[in-house]
C-alpha cells in the first residue's frame, strides 16, 4: 500500500517505530519521516533490527519495503507503480504539515536513484509534481544530457569511467577503454575537452550515433542489457546548490548509493542526510572512493549480472546493497540474490532474499540488526 496506507497510520498512531530496508528509497524516506514527525510532536524512532519485527508483533511499526508479520499493528508501505516512496512520503507530509525545499530535493533524488524518469516522458508519478514545484522556484534546473556521474566537474572520460548507474561492461572502471572510445568517435577533437553540451548540438549528432552504435557493436553482454544500459545513458539531468557548490541529483544518488555500502552501519547514518551538510560531508567521502571502487566492481560485476555468482570486493565493501542497486532494472533477471564475498564468507541483504522470494519470517530471524545476512551453500 502507499499513500492511502501512509495517511491512515499517521492519523491513529503517535508513538511508532519505523523500520525500513537499506535502499537508498526507504532510508530517505525514513529520515524525512523522522525529522518531520518529530518536529511535529510524534514519538517515533527508526530501527533497522528486523528481529523487531517478528519478536514484538503488537508494537506499531511502519514497515517501508519490508513485509509484515502482523498487518494489525504493522503497516507496509511500498511504492506505487510509478513513485518512489520518498515521493510518496514527501507528498503526504507537504498536505499535513508542510515540508521544507530539501526534503522535496530528496524525493526527486530518490525518483532519480529508481531510474523513474529514464522513460521518454520523464516523472510520470507524484515526483512529476515536485520537481515542477521546485523548477518553477528556481530551487531546481533541468537539462538534456549525458546522465554520468560529475560530468560537468571531471570531463566525459572519469564520469563515464566511474559511473556504475547503468553498468557498462567493459568501460565501467576502465578508463584507458573509454578514453579510446572518446577519441574514436571525437571526430577529430581532444577527448579531454568534450563536453556532453558537443553530443546535443545539430554538428556533434554524429559524435552521438557513433557512441551508440560502438557501444552495440562492444559491449560484451546480453542485447536487452546493452539496450536498456543505453537508453539509461541518455536524459534529464536536476541540477541544484547545495552551500554555493552545483550538485547532480544523479550524482548525489550515486553517491549515497557508494556511501551506504561501504561500512555495516552506513545505512543508519543517512538518516542525518535531511541536513545539507550530511549530505556534503556523503559527497566528500564518495569522492575519494569511487574511481578505485569503479575499477574493483568491474571486474566481477558482470558474473553477478548474467551468471549470478557472489562479488568479490576485496575487503572494499562491508554491504551488498550496492550490487543489488548497480544491477537495479536487470535484477529481475537474476534469480540469486545479490552478495559479496568478505573474510572467505558470502554476504548478502534481507532486501535481496526477500526479492528472490524467501519467506519473511526466516530473512527477519536469520539477519543481524543490520540487515545482513550470511550465504551458506545457497542458504542463508
Amino acid at each position: 500500500m502507499g499513500k492511502e496506507a501512509l495517511i491512515n497510520f499517521i492519523q491513529h498512531e503517535k508513538s511508532f517505530r519505523i523500520i525500513p530496508s537499506s535502499d537508498i528509497d526507504s532510508l530517505l524516506a525514513s529520515a524525512i519521516l523522522l525529522k518531520n514527525l518529530s518536529q511535529h510532536g510524534y514519538d517515533v524512532k527508526v530501527c533497522f533490527d528486523l528481529k523487531m519485527i517478528v519478536d514484538e508483533p503488537g508494537e506499531p511499526a511502519l514497515l517501508l519495503n519490508l513485509k509484515p508479520v502482523n498487518p494489525s499493528s504493522q503497516v507496509a508501505l511500498e511504492p506505487a507503480r510509478n513513485s518512489s516512496l520518498t515521493g510518496t512520503v514527501v507528498s503526504v507530509l507537504d498536505e499535513y504539515f508542510g515540508v521544507d525545499k530539501w526534503d522535496k530535493i530528496l524525493a526527486v533524488t530518490a525518483g532519480v536513484y529508481k531510474g523513474l524518469d529514464t522513460e521518454r516522458e520523464g516523472f510520470k508519478g507524484v515526483e512529476k509534481n515536485i520537481l515542477n514545484n521546485l523548477l518553477e522556484n528556481g530551487e531546481i534546473s533541468s537539462e538534456l544530457g549525458f546522465r554520468l556521474w560529475g560530468h560537468r566537474r571531471i570531463g566525459l572520460s572519469k564520469s563515464l569511467t566511474r559511473t556504475l548507474t547503468p553498468f557498462i561492461p567493459g568501460y565501467t572502471g576502465a578508463r584507458d577503454r573509454v578514453e579510446e572510445l572518446l577519441k574514436k568517435i571525437s571526430r577529430g577533437r581532444l577527448v579531454e575537452k568534450l563536453q556532453a553540451a558537443d553530443f546535443f548540438t545539430e554538428s556533434g549528432k554524429p559524435m552521438l550515433v557513433d557512441l551508440v552504435n560502438t557501444l552495440q557493436s562492444t559491449v560484451k553482454a546480453p542485447q536487452e542489457y546493452v539496450k536498456n544500459a543505453i537508453l539509461r545513458l541518455i536524459g534529464f539531468e536536476y541540477l541544484t546548490t547545495i552551500d554555493t557548490r552545483r550538485i547532480e541529483l544523479l550524482e548525489l544518488a550515486g553517491a549515497l548509493t557508494v556511501y551506504a555500502s561501504l561500512k555495516a552501519e552506513n545505512p543508519f547514518k543517512i538518516l542525518g542526510v535531511t541536513l545539507q551538510s550530511v549530505a556534503t560531508q556523503i559527497l566528500a567521502v564518495y569522492e575519494e572512493v569511487i574511481d578505485e571502487l569503479a575499477a574493483i566492481l568491474a571486474s566481477s560485476i558482470p558474473d553477478y549480472l548474467f551468471q549470478g555468482k557472489p562479488v568479490d570486493v576485496e575487503d572494499y565493501l562491508e554491504r551488498a546493497d550496492i550490487v543489488a542497486d548497480v544491477a537495479g532494472w536487470y535484477l529481475p533477471q537474476v534469480k540469486t540474490p545479490a552478495s559479496i564475498i568478505r573474510d572467505d564468507h558470502v554476504y548478502t541483504v534481507a532486501r535481496e532474499l526477500l526479492r528472490v522470494g524467501r519467506n519473511p519470517r526466516e530473512v527477519y530471524e536469520s539477519c543481524d540488526d543490520k540487515q545482513l545476512c550470511v550465504v551458506q551453500g545457497g542458504a542463508v
